[in-house]
């Protein structure tokens, strides 16, 4: 007789089994497309005709248990199972190995390589599946290239019910990012496309006299964001004169040196005094 219970396919840390007992029914729409193994073995029967009444399973030599399916870790497992008839008879246990594969995920990211003002916010959003399927309530990782290794930033996501995130960043220099999912117990890690954020740098109005006399000099200064190398010269500063018509008339530029001031620069003209 053949036993009742059939080792199927094994799908990402999920286990089904088929069975055609009357008393152990599993739903076919539960078992994966897949060329099911029958296994052949002498049920015990007690002479008058009685059927199987259940059977059970257990995994790698474990507890005994009943059911259609089962959730277990990526790997290698042995599958053992057996039957009981109606009057109590045990067949002998059947094994086979089993292996189970850690499901494959993709992370897609929608956003583009963009140019945002300084100390702006970037949102970054994208969706994860797996085969297609949406992922709820999973975490991913916003990452960035240092150096030519990917790292983690502090800053993550969790997807919601049709696997869509938004993750939202603002650092104050230029950064190539990707979204990443790292890998977990049952799913194998992915990331995304990469794409550059770069902020533009913010350069304040220059403080200066409202007034000026052409035969005296003057230190002019303005602020620069993100601070750059103390005692460079990143900024120019532009003179203009205005002329009994009215008009502008261009008098060239200064360079502002640059000190460190907070968590920016200082850019001044203490060494180029600016006269008119």
């Amino acid at each position: 007789m053949r036993s009742p219970l059939l080792p199927s396919l094994l799908l990402f840390g999920f286990l089904v089994f088929a069975c055609d007992s009357p008393h152990h029914r599993t739903n076919d729409a539960d078992i994966p497309d897949a060329d099911v193994p029958e296994v052949d073995a002498d049920v015990p029967d007690d002479g008058d005709g009685s059927g199987p009444a259940m059977t059970e399973y257990r995994l790698n030599g474990g507890a005994w248990a009943m059911g259609s399916s089962t959730v277990v870790a990526p790997g290698t497992h042995t599958l053992g199972w057996r039957s009981r008839d109606l009057a109590g008879n045990i067949e002998s246990e059947q094994t086979t190995s089993v292996t189970v594969l850690k499901a494959p995920m993709s992370v897609s990211l929608t956003s583009k390589s963009a140019t945002i003002s300084y100390g702006a916010s970037y949102v970054l959003s994208g969706r994860l599946t797996s085969d297609g399927v949406p992922q709820t309530s999973m975490r991913v990782v916003v990452q960035y290239l240092s150096a030519g290794v990917w790292k983690d930033t502090s800053v993550s996501a969790y997807t919601d019910v049709n696997g869509n995130y938004r993750a939202t960043i603002k650092y104050s220099s230029k950064h190539t990012y990707r979204v990443s999912f790292p890998a977990d117990a049952y799913h194998l890690g992915a990331t995304s496309t990469s794409i550059v954020v770069t902020p533009r740098a913010y350069v304040g109005t220059p403080k200066a006299p409202t007034t000026m006399s052409r035969t005296k000099y003057y230190t002019v200064y303005g602020y620069l964001k993100p601070r750059h190398t103390q005692g460079t010269y990143p900024v120019r500063i532009y003179k203009w004169r205005k002329t009994a018509s009215g008009s502008w008339k261009s008098e060239g530029y200064v360079k502002a040196k640059a000190t460190n001031y907070y968590s920016y620069s200082k850019c001044n003209t203490n060494d180029q005094q600016s006269s008119l």
